[in-house]
């Protein structure tokens, strides 16, 4: 414990001032607390002022009044904590507290305990804090990219559309992958599984492999270009999509939408062999929900 007599007086007074000149740089308004008399001081910007201490009864309305926070609710709140200073609760639980004053004025108060002898009461202003903060998260709401709106078609033939144009795929092999990957509905599949159904009943050789790869790589680079990459997922040798990143009619269907499977004409992918399995699961869905 610091005792402020003796030849600690020199030692006391260095360290509070040392406080002061880091408190300073955070806070707009300081009070020191003596903790033992129950007695209270503004502490004065200007440097080597002795505080004077009074009862907070009679600074705590001066202080509110000066940083244009005043009321008996602001008042309230910081005797409320001066308390639990008096009382010895555990000052490092002591959490801050807001006080709003006029004009929309924010101060944000809290309790600083360096020793059982050095306790401070803080406040600052964050009115101009706040405002920043909901600045920053306005530009960054307007400064997010928008993504570019996303259609799958699966009835009939296989298209992408992005913003209404449709895609065209330099490498027809490409398309077809993201057709294969579409058609698994938010499911992953393996790179033997998808060369599979890409080239038939080819064997899975370091040809078909390299082959695949080149084919994989393709997709990437095309929906990257159309900045719509973020709808492809991949991980560790096996590939999907995020079925929630786009609007396809084969989900609306599969979600049960009664518009999408009035417009269903028993075709889907047809360009593509592996995509009649679907079809047939798809004609028995639509048949037992067609009303009676």
């Amino acid at each position: 414990m610091w005792k402020r007599r003796n030849n600690n007086v020199k030692l006391y007074e260095t360290f509070r001032d040392f406080s002061v000149s880091v408190l300073r740089k955070c806070y707009s308004e300081i009070i020191q607390i003596d903790c033992a008399k129950h007695l209270l001081a503004e502490i004065d910007p200007e440097e080597g002022k002795e505080p004077v201490f009074e009862k907070q009864d009679q600074l705590i309305p001066k202080v509110l009044e000066k940083l244009r926070i005043p009321g008996e609710e602001n008042t309230k709140i910081v005797y409320v904590q001066i308390q639990k200073v008096f009382d010895e609760e555990d000052r490092e639980k002591l959490s801050a507290f807001r006080l709003k004053g006029e004009d929309g004025i924010l101060f944000e108060g809290e309790v600083m305990a360096f020793t059982s002898s050095f306790v401070f009461l803080c406040f600052r202003d964050i009115t101009l804090q706040e405002k920043y903060r909901i600045l920053e998260e306005q530009s960054k709401i307007e400064n997010q990219e928008v993504r570019p709106k996303v259609f799958v078609r699966t009835f009939g033939y296989f298209d992408v559309f992005v913003n209404d144009t449709p895609v065209a795929f330099k490498n027809p092999k490409a398309k077809e992958l993201l057709a294969l990957l579409v058609d698994h509905a938010g499911g992953f599949i393996n790179s033997e599984e998808a060369a599979g159904l890409l080239w038939g009943e080819v064997p899975y050789d370091e040809s078909v492999k390299a082959k695949y790869r080149k084919t994989a790589y393709e997709l990437r680079k095309t929906l990257r270009d159309l900045k719509i990459d973020y709808i492809l997922c991949e991980k560790k040798g096996q590939r999907g999509i995020d079925r929630t990143s786009f609007e396809c009619d084969y989900f609306q269907l599969l979600d049960g939408d009664k518009k999408v499977r009035e417009s269903f004409a028993d075709s889907y992918m047809k360009e593509y062999d592996w995509a009649q399995e679907t079809l047939a699961d798809l004609l028995v869905l639509t048949k037992e929900n067609d009303p009676k």
